[in-house]
C-alpha cells in the first residue's frame, strides 16, 4: 500500500510539474535558498519570465547550478543548462525527489519554515550519525 501511495505522489508531482513547472520551480528554489522568500513569489518570478520572455528555464537551470554547488553534486553548468532547455520538466522532477531523498518534506504548502529542526540545521546535508567512542566492554 506504501509504494501504491508514493508511486501515486509522484505521478502527482510528475502532472503538476508538467502543467505548472513553476510550482515545483518555486519549491525547489525555496529549499535551495533556505526559506529567503517564499515558495510563490519564486514561482511567481518564474511565471513572470517564462510568460514574458519564454526562457524560464534559464532560472531554473541557474537554480540547478546552485543545487550542484550546496550539495556536492556532479556540476557541469553547461549540461545543467541544457538539461533545462531540453526537458525543463524533468529535470525540476529530478531536483525535487533529490530533495526529498535528503529528507526535505516537499509538500505543497510545507516550506522551508516547517522543515524538521534537524533538516533546517544540517540544510539537507547528509550528517554521519554519532557512535560511541572506544570500546564499553
Amino acid at each position: 500500500m506504501a509504494s501504491f501511495l508514493y508511486l501515486m505522489y509522484l505521478v502527482l508531482t510528475v502532472i503538476i510539474t508538467a502543467f505548472a513547472p513553476c510550482v515545483t520551480f518555486g519549491q525547489i528554489a525555496e529549499m535551495v535558498d533556505r526559506g529567503q522568500n517564499s515558495c510563490g513569489l519564486y514561482a511567481l518570478l518564474h511565471a513572470g519570465i517564462l510568460y514574458f520572455t519564454g526562457c524560464g528555464c534559464l532560472l531554473s537551470a541557474y537554480y540547478r547550478i546552485k543545487m550542484s554547488h550546496l550539495y556536492k553534486l556532479p556540476d557541469d553548468p553547461i549540461i545543467n543548462i541544457l538539461v533545462h532547455l531540453i526537458c525543463e520538466p524533468c529535470a525540476l522532477c529530478q531536483e525535487y525527489r533529490e530533495l526529498q531523498a535528503r529528507g526535505f518534506n516537499m509538500q505543497l504548502g510545507v516550506g522551508w519554515r516547517n522543515q524538521s529542526p534537524e533538516i533546517q540545521q544540517s540544510g539537507g546535508h547528509t550528517v554521519p550519525p554519532k557512535v560511541p567512542e572506544g570500546m564499553t566492554r
